[in-house]
């Protein structure tokens, strides 16, 4: 019968019967098939090695340190003969058969030896580390040490927040070797300590109850407490949690990231002889230091993946909503249409649209929501759909506006609010029928004689009443006319010197340039507001919509 031959670091090889069809699984974790508990370095699940009564295939499922094949990490899975080393830490393994050729692992260069001299030592640092962490070393500080050596490349690899506090614990249980153990993080505002990880029995409420002064003392203070008799312990025997849970000998020291303390580490003992001493302290204590500093490492590591994250829905929200606005104007004979919308974030909260109610109507739209970002977007998003559903049917143009009012305030919180034009142009007659809630009044510059009348009046902004009134106002635009409507962004844009464009100068552009298309008008507005800002940034969403009747 085949069989799985396993080769552990300074440990006599041993064989695992190997039946076709099986799956062996390899790792950290007792109930793996192959466990390696004194593996740091693997995962609790590592690795799988599958046998169908002719090939062996090896499947890594350790996204950390990796499951190697002939000194190649290996990341699908791979097909392997009988007799090829797996190595899984500093465990390897093949799959042994009747008839299988020997094979050995590559030896290094060995250059000529050479006399030693009387002051030469020589040790095996396998030997060295290996001895350090076993009871019988007195100091614990030099396991310490050893066992932060030995589990320094999970130290150093990126991991999930909670696959560390497990190796954390796993550390203090190796180097302390206490009856109980938890590490405990400040979260929250206030700050206050929530249980992270934990290992051995636990009190009847489900957790382990640390003694509140204790915990004030180490966090507040940035202390190391340790007793070697609880009971005795006049400071410790006081804890009413000390004495209910019959403990021993316990030290408590905190997750000092150099800078703060970010939580702490609790073990204690509660039978037998174990007592802990001073240098157990000092050793749980600098690992305490070492996973401090890891733990926020993890975490800033992973709110950069959530900016990242972030910053991705963002850029994909901002294609969304660029999709909402008309990407072109329809074509209505006898008119010259174009729109523009630049926000100032990823999203924003300005909106345009033009659309045809009937042949013979064509509907002007901008509005501005108040603030910036996703909020703003939403909402825009949510007036944009409700103008469409209300165009569609036959309401007049106050009725239009006060339905999407009552829909601002039934979607919207109380601080969001939109202003609103909504304008009607009856093609023919060149009559424009509108209602402004609250926003800049657009700008009607005449073709004989180059006045300019401000589009004004019709009732409050959007968002704040749902049962508010709004009027329909009339004005026509005659052959030439240039009506031109914006959000705050083009004229509140400021300089370095904090200076806003203004009004004033929008409408010395659009009366120079009225006769042109209107595409190149909006081109001469955006360079004007371009130039004058320089390198200030914007600091508003950017709207621009511009109607010419023909002359």
């Amino acid at each position: 019968m085949p069989w799985l031959e396993i080769q552990r670091q300074n440990q006599q090889s041993h064989r695992i019967a190997v039946e076709a069809g099986a799956v062996l699984r390899v790792g950290r974790a007792a109930d793996n098939d192959v466990p390696l508990v004194e593996e740091i370095v693997v995962s609790r699940h590592h690795a799988e090695i599958a046998y169908d009564g002719e090939r062996c295939t090896v499947k890594n499922l350790s996204t950390t340190n990796g499951t190697w094949i002939n000194e190649r990490r290996i990341t699908e899975p791979t097909i392997v003969d009988p007799g090829t080393w797996i190595h899984v830490g500093k465990t390897r393994m093949r799959l042994v058969v009747s008839g299988t050729a020997e094979q050995t692992a590559p030896q290094p260069i060995i250059s000529p030896s050479q006399p030693m001299t009387g002051e030469s030592v020589m040790l095996s640092v396998s030997e060295v580390m290996d001895s350090v962490q076993r009871d019988a070393v007195p100091d614990p500080q030099l396991r310490a040490f050893a066992t932060l050596s030995k589990a320094s490349g999970q130290l150093l690899a990126q991991r999930p927040l909670d696959e560390v506090l497990e190796m954390v614990v796993d550390l203090v249980f190796e180097i302390a070797a206490p009856d109980r153990g938890a590490l405990m993080l400040l979260e929250g505002e206030p700050p206050a300590l929530r249980l992270a990880a934990s290992r051995g029995s636990v009190t009847d409420d489900g957790g382990l109850s640390i003694s509140r002064t204790i915990a004030d003392q180490v966090i507040e203070q940035q202390q190391s407490v340790m007793t070697t008799d609880a009971q005795m312990d006049g400071e410790f025997a006081e804890a009413v949690s000390i004495v209910v849970q019959n403990i021993r000998s316990a030290m408590c020291v905190p997750l000092w990231d150099n800078k703060r303390v970010i939580g702490l580490i609790y073990v204690d003992t509660q039978s037998g002889p174990k007592r802990f001493s001073k240098g157990d302290l000092e050793a749980l204590t600098l690992v305490a230091n070492v996973a401090a500093v890891k733990i926020d490492n993890v975490r800033l590591f992973q709110q950069e993946q959530r900016m990242k994250e972030i910053e991705r829905e963002l850029r994909a929200a901002a294609r969304i909503q660029q999709r909402l606005l008309p990407a072109e104007p329809p074509q209505v004979p006898g008119y010259d249409l174009c729109g523009y919308n630049r926000p100032c974030f990823d999203v924003g909260g300005d909106y345009f649209d033009y659309l045809l109610r009937d042949p013979a109507t064509l509907s002007i739209v901008v509005g501005d929501v108040s603030g910036k970002g996703m909020g703003a977007a939403l909402l825009m998003a949510s007036i944009q759909a409700s103008l469409h559903a209300h165009a569609s049917t036959s309401a007049s143009v106050e009725e239009l506006v006060s339905q999407l009012n009552r829909a601002v305030c039934r979607n919207s919180e109380l601080e969001k609010f939109c202003t609103f034009f909504y304008g009607e142009v009856d093609v023919g007659s060149g009559t424009l029928r509108f209602c402004n809630a609250g926003h800049n009044p657009p700008l009607l510059v005449r073709a004989a004689g180059g006045a300019v009348e401000k589009l004004i009046g019709g009732g409050m902004v959007l968002g704040f009443e749902p049962d508010v009134s709004y009027v329909t106002l009339e004005v026509r635009l005659e052959p030439g006319d240039l009506l031109v409507a914006y959000s705050d962004g083009v004229t509140e844009s400021m300089n370095l010197d904090e200076e806003e464009f203004g009004e004033e100068r929008l409408i010395e552009i659009v009366r120079a340039c009225s006769e042109e298309p209107v595409e190149q008008v909006r081109h001469r507005v955006d360079a004007a507001v371009a130039e004058f800002v320089g390198e200030a940034s914007p600091f508003d969403d950017y709207t621009l919509v511009l109607l010419r009747r023909a002359p």
